[in-house]
């Protein structure tokens, strides 16, 4: 409850008494009744503010910076949040399929490059097929890299 300084407890007695006819009711009540009632209105001003703030942010951080002496309308917020929602789904789906066939290609790729040297390892290769092959697989190496770094997102 807010507190009330005596000027301003006795500007309300005095208020009410103004439109209170002498006798009805008790005046000591309905004071303490109107400051009470004055604490909540405060209180949910409050409130109200707090959450106007909160719905202004969330409105520049989906639609951008206002322009000066212009304000955003809230009465889309929900709906672009769907299509934002939405579309980002969409782009992980599209990540996905693209990490999948990445990887497909770089293993097929790696195949054909064993498949090139005879099927031999690595470590059983000649030190100069091994300097071939390693310069040959650098770009499949590259892709799974992108790979890996991607999969710790």
């Amino acid at each position: 409850m807010i507190a009330l300084n005596d000027k301003e407890l006795e500007q309300i007695r005095l208020d009410s008494e103004q439109f209170i006819p002498p006798g009805i009711g008790d005046t000591q009540r309905m004071v303490a009744e109107i400051i009470q009632l004055k604490a909540e209105c405060e209180e949910s001003d409050a409130v109200v503010q707090t959450l106007a703030k909160i719905l202004a942010g969330v409105a520049v951080a989906l639609k951008g910076e206002e322009l000066p002496l212009h304000r955003h309308g809230y009465h889309d917020l929900v709906e672009l949040v769907y299509v934002l929602k939405l579309e980002n789904d969409l782009r992980k789906g599209e990540n996905d399929l693209l990490r999948t066939t990445l990887t497909e290609c770089s293993d097929s790729l790696h195949s054909e490059m064993l498949g090139k040297f005879g099927g031999q390892m690595p470590d059983d290769m000649h030190p100069v097929t091994r300097r071939e092959y390693d310069r040959d697989m650098a770009e499949v190496a590259g892709y799974r890299a992108v790979l890996e770094k991607g999969s710790g997102q």
